[in-house]
């Protein structure tokens, strides 16, 4: 995108030193910083037209949370936008294998490294209600086990080396020895090719308002929840997904986003597949 377009600055965080060295285009800027030290992300107020996260799905708590996202609002500019890609861990249409290994993964993650890995699904929600954002948009893609082509094969591909990746958390949640956990993996593997499972993978978007609703009417108005159905607020739309409980008050919603070939869904998400393997390899 930095090529593309050569008139924009980029920015790019992350606590762990996996930038790019040799190639970089000269509008590229990289940072490395925790997005959880306690002083905020290391910009200025309103400072960016547009916010991209993704794959963080097991970097945070409900707490750590809620406080980037508060960042990111301070960040942006009011009529940016804010986007967010992110995948489900929950495998879905499991073996029995495979079932049993991951039926309480939500819970060990929490008790292990106390993170919460439930979030994503509920991407629209919390850019919403947490992220005090509007004009927000939706979309579903599932990536997985026994589909054809050279880019299906690459996803296939990353999700097996994600799910490897897992192993020092398996051996610690399941109380496995190495070996008998290399073994459980590859059952997993080879019992999700048979079984043709999947993984959900979720983008969320939406616009920072221009004006706060509470510069207009004052800190004690209602909280937008509370507000009924004749409230200005544009929900995301979805028929696929259960919604966000405002969006089922609201008689006008934004327009459906137009069909997209599945090939093109996954040709798209194949670069973000691809790192969430890199992601869990670092």
């Amino acid at each position: 995108m930095a090529t593309e377009y050569p008139q924009s600055e980029f920015y790019g965080i992350d606590a762990a030193c996996i930038f790019p060295n040799c190639i970089k285009p000269p509008n590229t800027t990289f940072q490395q910083h925790d997005l959880l030290d306690k002083d905020g992300f290391p910009y200025p107020d309103e400072y960016f037209d547009y916010i991209h996260m993704r794959l963080v799905y097991n970097c945070f708590s409900t707490v750590d949370l809620k406080f980037v996202l508060a960042e990111i609002n301070r960040v942006l500019k009011p009529g940016g936008y804010v986007e967010i890609r992110d995948i489900d861990p929950t495998i879905k249409h499991p073996g029995p294998i495979t079932e049993k290994t991951f039926s309480d993964f939500a819970v060990r993650m929490a008790q292990l490294n106390a993170v919460d890995v439930t979030w994503t699904p509920h991407i629209c929600d919390i850019l919403a209600s947490q992220g005090e954002l509007t004009d927000i948009y939706h979309q579903k893609v599932s990536v997985g086990f026994g589909i054809e082509g050279p880019i299906a094969v690459s996803i296939e591909n990353s999700i097996c080396d994600a799910i490897k990746s897992y192993k020092k958390f398996f051996m610690e949640a399941y109380d496995l020895a190495s070996d008998e956990c290399d073994e459980r993996i590859d059952e997993i593997i080879q019992e999700s090719k048979s079984y043709r499972s999947f993984f959900n993978y979720y983008m969320g978007w939406g616009r920072k308002p221009l004006v706060v609703m509470e510069t207009l009417v004052g800190p004690d108005a209602t909280d937008i929840t509370m507000m009924d159905g004749s409230a200005s607020v544009t929900p995301f739309s979805s028929a696929s997904m259960t919604s966000l409980a405002l969006a089922a008050s609201i008689p006008e919603c934004l327009p459906t986003l137009p069909e997209t070939e599945a090939n093109d869904i996954l040709i798209e998400n194949a670069y973000d597949i691809v790192h969430l393997t890199h992601g869990f390899t670092e």
